[in-house]
C-alpha cells in the first residue's frame, strides 16, 4: 500500500500522484488545524480546489480512513495493537450563545454554565473528537457508548456493566 492510496482512490484517475499528495495533504492541513478552506496559507491550491475536494472525501470517508490508517501504523510500530483497548473520557462545559438551539444547550448545575458540554475520547496522543451535547447531561459515560466505544475493556474501567 502506498503512502497515497486512499487519496488516489477519490481523484480521477487521469489525475497524477503529485496531485494527490499534494490534496492529502492539504485536507488534513485543514482538519487538523480547523481553519476555513478560504483561510489556506498561500503554499495550498487555490481554496475552492480545497473546497471541492474537501466536501467529496468528507462524504465518502476519505479523510477518517486516512487517520485510521494512520493511528494503526503509528500503534503498530509502538509495538501496541492497532485498535485501542480503553480510552480517558473527559468534557468541557462551556456558555452557548443566544444564537446556539435550545435543544443543544442545557443548565450544568456542577459548574453552574447554561451552554453546552463537549466530549473528548482519548487513547495517548491520537484523540476522537465528540459532537456536543446540552450541558445538563451529567453522565460521560453514554456519550462515549454512543460514539461507538464498545470494548470490553473500556466498558470494565468506566464502570459501566458490560
Amino acid at each position: 500500500m502506498t503512502r497515497y492510496m486512499l487519496s488516489r482512490v477519490v481523484l480521477a484517475p487521469s489525475r497524477s500522484w503529485t496531485e494527490a499528495a499534494i490534496m492529502q495533504t492539504t485536507s488534513l492541513y485543514v482538519v487538523r488545524t480547523g481553519c476555513a478552506c478560504r483561510q489556506l496559507p498561500v503554499d495550498f491550491p487555490p481554496w475552492q480546489t480545497v473546497y471541492w475536494y474537501f466536501v467529496r472525501w468528507e462524504e465518502a470517508k476519505v479523510t477518517e480512513q486516512m487517520l485510521t490508517a494512520l493511528r494503526r501504523r503509528v500503534r503498530a510500530a509502538q509495538g501496541r495493537a492497532e485498535e485501542p483497548m480503553a480510552g480517558i473520557i473527559d468534557s468541557q462545559s462551556v456558555k452557548g450563545a443566544d444564537t446556539v438551539g435550545r435543544e443543544s444547550r442545557g443548565y450544568d448545575a456542577g459548574k453552574k454554565v447554561n451552554g453546552r458540554k463537549r466530549f473528548i475520547v482519548l487513547t495517548v496522543w491520537i484523540g476522537q473528537r465528540k459532537p456536543p451535547t446540552a450541558a445538563s447531561r451529567q453522565t460521560d459515560v453514554p456519550s462515549a457508548r454512543e460514539g461507538g466505544y464498545t470494548s470490553d475493556d473500556a466498558a470494565g474501567r468506566t464502570g459501566e456493566d458490560s
